[in-house]
């Protein structure tokens, strides 16, 4: 049985068909579709790319269900689906059924009796289809009047309510409405390509994966710029060869000549290979497949050499895999080993630097005799005092103490009495702050250059260079956790995100995340970037910490 098909003036083609095939699609009430469209989204407050995609894809849904003329695949769903769009179901775009009024035409008086009967048919078919039409539009204007607030409603009327009348086209609406409000913000768009991007988790159907593909490449028709169809193909490929379970049926597919990989190509095939793995029992498990058409219940020699054969492949892929991620473990634990020896390493230099003191308190300072400005040619002369000189400057030719017997030899002699600190009664080295008569001269630093006598050495070096001191780092996070608030930051609680946010700001955006922050700032969104410098972990972090 033929079915009708549209002719180019949207009257259904039902010359080549027996007058009876016109009534087999009934009328259908304005009753029965209000309620089957029931339940659509609201666009309140206020109509966005999210709600108004919700609305057609609830539509879309509802009216393929309901069978027409004109598309026995895909119902009435052409009355409020994006032309370009529904051009990729492969059907002719939709054409509204012209009013056949409400009186049959009369027939030619030289008509037999059968062509008469054909034509009153037809004329029945038609009057039906039509009737249809009407019911289904009104119900849908009725339920867009229903889900978009009135002050976004445009209408012709200049003067009155702002509604949408049952002689408006669905589609239109719909289309003006996401050109006018339907826009994604730039999170939207990036959030979109990664869904775009993302593998396949194979402990779900892979219906899951086309329908996720195929609802990106619709959302990036209706907001621009467009994916081709070579992307869809490739993205959806890509997903199922990552898995590693399906690398057969991949291989079947890439030795297809090129203008037969389509997407539906593809789709029907990976189809077959997913209930095929669901027959065989390996589901989610490695394994390869050899076309649906093997799946047969046959206990011949071939079909069970074959069925071993689909064994020992599933079995060295998943040998494959397994060994794939041995070498990566070992691969991780060799560099861990490396970074801890590294540390290790460096905790040992740092016991071993040798004790560089103060400047203040050097030894070589405290106990430097003044020598005399002479040339760095010359000999310096021998300084001489007032009194017996201390036991400490009689260590070495010109008074510097050696290192660590300052404190040892320094020490009162009898004769050593004179003025204290701040000009008041001391006691023996105490006497160095004034003008003691036998008291240890005030510690000037020597004027000599390095390598001279009486020269004060420099300070001890050590790996990073002399003086030098490690940075504190700031990068560390304190909670153990990727996750960030576009109120509060980058550094929070894990129950603390941009869409549990307890406390926001008046222009808080609920969708930013970590992955999309740099876009909202791009954009123009005042972000909060408190932590967002912060690129590492916690090493050891604690239950309050997650």
């Amino acid at each position: 049985m033929a079915d009708a098909t549209p002719t180019n003036n949207g009257t259904p083609d039902v010359n080549m068909a027996h007058p009876s095939q016109t009534k087999t699609v009934p009328e259908v009430s304005y009753e029965d579709i209000r309620a089957k469209l029931s339940g659509a989204p609201t666009m309140h407050p206020r109509p966005t790319a999210t709600n108004i995609r919700a609305f057609r894809n609830h539509m879309r849904n509802k009216l393929t269900a309901i069978p027409s003329l004109q598309s026995s695949s895909y119902g009435y769903a052409g009355m409020i689906e994006q032309i370009n769009i529904y051009k990729l179901t492969g059907e002719e775009p939709w054409k509204d059924q012209e009013d056949p009024g409400n009186i049959r035409p009369l027939t030619d008086s030289n008509m037999t009796r059968v062509q008469q009967r054909d034509e009153e048919a037809k004329w029945e078919g038609v009057k039906t289809t039509y009737g249809s039409q009407i019911n289904i539009r009104t119900a849908i204007i009725d339920a867009l009047n229903d889900a978009v607030p009135e002050g976004y409603k445009t209408s012709g009327q200049l003067i009155g309510a702002r509604v949408y009348r049952a002689d408006d086209c669905p589609r239109t609406i719909l289309d003006n409405l996401q050109l006018t409000y339907g826009q994604i913000t730039p999170g939207e768009k990036m959030l979109n390509q990664q869904r775009f991007s993302e593998g396949w988790a194979t402990d779900q159907p892979i219906m899951h994966l086309f329908s996720r593909l195929e609802e990106c490449f619709m959302i990036a028709m209706a907001t621009k710029p467009e994916y081709t169809m070579e992307q869809l193909v490739d993205k959806a490929y890509t997903a199922i060869l990552q898995t590693g379970q399906y690398e057969t049926p991949c291989a079947e597919f890439k030795g297809m000549l090129p203008e037969n990989q389509t997407y539906a190509a593809l789709k029907e095939h990976m189809l077959q290979a997913f209930e095929l793995r669901l027959q065989m029992g390996i589901s989610g498990q490695p394994g390869g497949f050899h076309g649906a058409n093997n799946a047969t219940d046959d206990d011949s020699i071939g079909a069970i050499t074959e069925s071993l054969s689909h064994m020992q492949m599933a079995n060295n892929a998943s040998a494959r895999t397994i060994n794939e991620n041995m070498a990566a473990m070992s691969n991780e634990t060799k560099e861990l080993r490396s970074i801890i020896a590294h540390l290790q390493q460096q905790q040992a230099n740092f016991a071993a630097m040798p004790y560089a003191p103060s400047p203040q308190y050097s030894q070589q300072q405290q106990y430097q005799p003044t020598l005399p400005h002479t040339a760095y040619n010359a000999t310096p002369a021998i300084p001489t005092y007032v009194g017996v000189p201390p036991p400490a400057m009689q260590q070495t030719q010109y008074g510097v103490p050696p290192p660590h017997q300052a404190y040892q030899q320094a020490k009162p002699t009898p004769f050593g009495r004179g003025r204290g600190r701040g000009g008041g009664r001391g006691r023996g080295a105490r006497g160095n702050g004034g003008r003691g008569t036998y008291g240890v001269p005030p510690a000037v630093p020597s004027m000599a250059p390095p390598g001279m006598p009486g020269a004060i050495p420099p300070a001890p070096m050590n790996q990073y260079g002399a003086g030098y001191q490690q940075p504190l780092r700031n990068d560390i996070k304190r909670y153990n956790n990727w996750g960030m608030c576009y109120s509060h930051g980058f550094d929070l609680p894990a129950d603390h995100n941009s869409m549990t946010c307890p406390s926001p700001k008046w222009h808080h955006q609920a969708g930013c995340t970590r992955q999309n922050a740099q876009a909202y700032i791009a954009a123009g969104h005042q972000c909060c970037k408190k932590g967002m410098h912060k690129k590492q972990l916690p090493a050891n972090p604690g239950e309050w910490q997650a």
